[in-house]
């Protein structure tokens, strides 16, 4: 039943913010997904659609024991056997991404996708093509799926 989409923030009558390049490519990726599904980009849509992004640096550790330690004495010596730990410590960012899909008219929430991983230097440094493919990867579950590409030529007019 819906046939158009827009951005929350560009159709609200909120306009405070701006787009910084990460929000720039987010919204071009979710048109493009949206509009592969047949939706229209619109001034006055049917669907409202919202996008969060949240980062959080992380730290883990873990601990891995390195082997057997052995001590041996003589003529009343200490004896003994032990291991050793060994400790690596990782700092990452993980980045949290939630794009919502809201029927306009009802305001009623009608789906949500959501990406957690880690952000790599990589993507830091060259973010488009990490956010293309984290977006293309939330709308696999989009309920309305990309048309089939099929190698038939339309039917004659």
């Amino acid at each position: 039943a819906y046939r158009t989409f827009g951005f929350l923030d560009e159709v609200s009558d909120s306009k405070t913010s701006y787009d910084s390049m990460t929000q720039r490519y987010l919204k071009n990726a979710v048109a493009n997904e949206m509009q592969a599904r047949g939706l229209q980009r619109s001034d006055n849509p049917d669907l409202l659609v919202n996008i969060h992004v949240q980062s959080k640096d992380k730290v883990r550790v873990s601990q891995t024991p390195t082997g057997y330690a052995g001590y041996y004495g003589y003529r009343g010596a200490a004896y003994g056997w032990g291991t050793g730990v060994s400790t690596t410590v990782d700092n990452y960012t993980e980045g949290t991404l939630n794009v919502d899909v809201v029927d306009r008219a009802s305001r009623k929430l009608v789906w949500e996708g959501i990406a957690v991983g880690r952000i790599s230097e990589k993507a830091r440094d060259n973010p488009q093509p990490a956010i293309d493919a984290v977006v293309k990867q939330v709308f696999e579950r989009y309920p309305v799926p990309l048309p089939a590409a099929s190698g038939a030529t339309s039917p004659p007019a």
